[in-house]
């Protein structure tokens, strides 16, 4: 097994002409990395003659080369009939739609190929159809990237004929079609799909739902940020998704335009009976994201599939926290719990923290941002005495303090699960810092400390330096140097 990674040889030899001589000679060579190395067309027609008589190379990368359709004729000549490699990186060229053209007669030919990316190069309507082609032909081909494209792309009859595809990813490059839609919908090979980013037709994105919802292969559909009108669809379309699909494991909808807390609300109650998602995002960076649900994660009670749940920025406050701690108390599958931003301040942050004491199942746990500003000591003592599974704990961007500190600093003595611990930016000053050095000093099982942006001086933070380089087990973060 061969790797090669080319640096620019001396200014009288071309690069390409180098790379071109160790992909004839080179008959070890399995891979060659040549991404952003100013090849252009020139030097990528020298790689595709050389692939003539090469037998080895498995990958290749070409991305960030302004690679035209000049170019691509040359190097699809070399592929045609190249009998090992297996992925091709073209991301982040100039090949336009000409230059999908000229590749597409290389790779329809092609039968090793598995992984093609061709995101950011501007193809349109044209250029679409020429891969539309290419796998409703190739037998081999089975992960295609064409994000961030021209919306103008049209992409959907390959799907029809296509028997090996498993990863689509269609993000942020096109107006889905009616074509699209009836190829998702009777697709039978995909597993991953992502069509985020995009605009979307109502009646066209319900026509893929119901293909959805009786779907046997799809495992992950990721349609972050949608935006405009096919919203309404999706709020009808996921919840009876949710309740008949069984297939899907993951599930992406973070910062989807127009999906309010309501539609967030059904989401979470359609898990109650659902029992094959195991990762579910609904982070929302948008206002007005309030939630007043007082039984909000009362469906996750009983879900025992899903174990990794985030749902930052959705505004929890009083009701929605009481409702989290209390589905906490009962679940036992969620591992990852990513909360940050969803304003649980104090009283909140004392009920979670309730039923981390009698939770056995969280290992990470987000909390950034929720404007903590007092640790309830008999809540959060308890929680790190009695937990033996939260190894992760991100505190970030609260105002915990140096009160809060010295809490943290006495509980991390009782704990002996926590390893990863950020605390940057919570206004902790020196006598906080000094507590936690002290901590250090005594023994505890952190291997990873933040403390950027916690304005201590600067005598306090070379201290805690050399403890930690001292005891060297805890990888502690300051900002540098510590403030005088």
């Amino acid at each position: 097994f061969f790797f090669l990674i080319l640096r620019p040889p001396p200014r009288s030899t071309p690069l390409y002409s180098s790379a071109a001589s160790d992909v004839y000679k080179r008959q070890s060579l399995t891979g060659l990395n040549l991404r952003n190395t100013g090849f252009q067309d020139e030097g990528v027609a020298a790689i595709g003659a050389a692939l003539g008589a090469n037998k080895t190379l498995q990958n290749l990368n070409l991305g960030g080369n302004s690679i035209t359709a000049k170019g691509a004729k040359g190097l699809s000549l070399g592929i045609s009939n190249h009998p090992a490699l297996k992925i091709l990186h073209l991301g982040n060229n100039a090949l336009k739609c000409e230059g999908v053209a000229e590749l597409s007669k290389g790779l329809i030919m092609n039968t090793c190929l598995t992984q093609l990316d061709l995101s950011r190069n501007t193809i349109g309507m044209t250029g679409s159809e020429a891969i539309s082609n290419v796998i409703s032909t190739n037998k081999s081909l089975t992960h295609l990237i064409l994000s961030r494209n021209e919306k103008s792309m049209k992409f959907g009859n390959g799907l029809l004929l296509n028997k090996t595809l498993t990863h689509l990813n269609l993000e942020g490059c096109m107006e889905v079609g009616e074509e699209f839609a009836n190829g998702i919908q009777k697709n039978k090979t995909l597993e991953y799909i992502g069509i985020g980013n995009n605009t979307i037709d109502v009646a066209l994105l319900m026509q893929m739902a119901q293909g959805l919802i009786f779907n046997n292969s799809l495992k992950v559909l990721n349609l972050n940020g949608i935006i405009g009108r096919s919203t309404k669809v999706v709020k009808n379309m996921f919840p009876e998704l949710l309740l008949k699909n069984k297939s899907i494991t993951e599930l992406s909808l973070n910062n989807a335009n127009g999906l309010s807390p309501a539609f967030r609300v059904e989401i979470l109650r359609a898990l109650e009976r659902n029992s094959s998602i195991r990762k579910l995002e609904l982070e929302s960076r948008w206002e007005n994201n309030v939630s007043k649900e007082e039984h909000l994660f009362e469906g996750l009670k009983n879900n025992t599939a899903l174990n990794y749940l985030n749902i930052t920025g959705l505004i929890l406050k009083k009701n929605g926290g009481s409702s989290l701690a209390k589905m906490l108390e009962v679940n036992n599958a969620i591992t990852y719990l990513h909360i940050a931003n969803c304003a649980l301040g104090n009283e909140g942050a004392a009920g979670l923290f309730q039923a981390l004491a009698v939770n056995k199942s969280i290992s990470a746990l987000n909390l950034s941002e929720n404007s903590i500003s007092i640790l309830e000591p008999s809540s959060f003592l308890k929680a790190l005495k009695v937990n033996r599974s939260l190894a992760h704990l991100d505190l970030s961007k609260n105002q915990i303090g140096s009160p809060g500190a010295d809490i943290i600093a006495e509980g991390l003595l009782m704990n002996r699960t926590l390893t990863h611990l950020d605390l940057k930016g919570n206004h902790i000053g020196n006598i906080g810092c000094r507590n936690i050095a002290n901590t250090l000093l005594k023994g505890c099982c952190l291997c990873y400390l933040n403390l950027k942006k916690n304005y201590f001086s600067g005598d306090d933070g070379i201290a805690l330096k050399e403890i930690c380089a001292q005891w060297g087990q805890c990888h502690v973060i300051i900002q540098p140097p510590p403030l005088q």
